[in-house]
């Protein structure tokens, strides 16, 4: 716990946490609910937190830069719930730092893409080209998945859903691989063949998947890509968050990450 705590501190100096409120003071009669969130784009839980007040529950919106912060303040009760992650990425991070966060409830799963100011067809890919993929290691092995799946490289395929590039088997065109953090992939595109990213990163840095991407990632029903909410153990059953998850599982949601995203997220409840 203690390097957990160290972590927190540090990352929130760091990176200048901030609450997301509506500027209008709280009623104190209020149940408040602290979730942690990562993006630029937080119009559909804005809205989910405007619904909320009449259910006599004031959701604050904690906005983070990283993609581990938010798993530290939850499991050190900075914060009530998150939603950033996948489950991939929930089980690294428990697994790596003995915490048993679990998901309550699902929310979208985004296409993953690759990228590229230079390249206009991954035919064009020269050899010996450099790839930035995120430097966190879900996130890196479902990029080196995405460049399998576009026939690019081939991986092990005993090493399931987290390769590394010392599991590529087949790398025809003798492809660099580039480790950055995953807010910072849009930067590297004038320096790097490729860059791949998720839809949330590509968004934020005004490019549209659907349009911008080489390659998109084939979606899947039972993915562990699907981005969920997560809470500590013993508030999986808190009733209070379930209120929360109903008031963001809803089509009016649906249509505010449909237009954020571009079409390249997909609300799993209504799938």
């Amino acid at each position: 716990m203690k390097k957990l705590g160290t972590l927190l501190l540090g990352g929130l100096a760091a990176l200048g946490l901030a609450g997301c409120g509506n500027g209008q003071q709280v009623d104190p009669d209020l149940v408040t609910v602290r979730i942690g969130l990562v993006g630029e784009q937080l119009d559909q839980w804005e809205h989910a937190r405007d619904t909320l007040l009449d259910a006599g529950i004031n959701l604050e919106l904690v906005r983070f830069t990283g993609w581990v912060e938010p798993n530290v303040a939850l499991a050190e009760g900075e914060l009530d719930l998150n939603a950033f992650q996948t489950y991939s990425f929930l089980d690294n991070f428990n697994d790596s730092n003995n915490q048993n966060l679990v998901p309550i409830a699902e929310t979208v799963i985004m296409h993953f893409g690759i990228y590229s100011d230079s390249v206009t067809d991954l035919a064009d890919v020269p050899v010996g080209g450099q790839v930035s993929i995120p430097d966190d290691p879900t996130n890196l092995g479902r990029a080196l998945l995405v460049l399998q799946s576009a026939g690019l490289i081939e991986i092990d395929p005993a090493v399931g859903f987290v390769p590394t590039p010392n599991d590529i088997v087949y790398n025809p065109l003798e492809l660099t691989f580039v480790e950055v953090t995953a807010q910072q992939l849009p930067r590297t595109m004038p320096d790097v063949a490729l860059a791949l990213m998720n839809a949330s990163i590509a968004n934020d840095a005004g490019l549209n998947p659907h349009e911008d991407a080489l390659f998109l990632e084939p979606l899947t029903p039972n993915s562990p890509f699907i981005n969920i909410i997560a809470a500590r153990l013993e508030d999986a059953d808190n009733e209070v968050f379930q209120t929360i998850v109903e008031h963001f599982q809803t089509d009016e949601v649906a249509a505010i990450i449909d237009r954020i995203s571009a079409g390249a997220s997909f609300p799993v409840w209504t799938h």
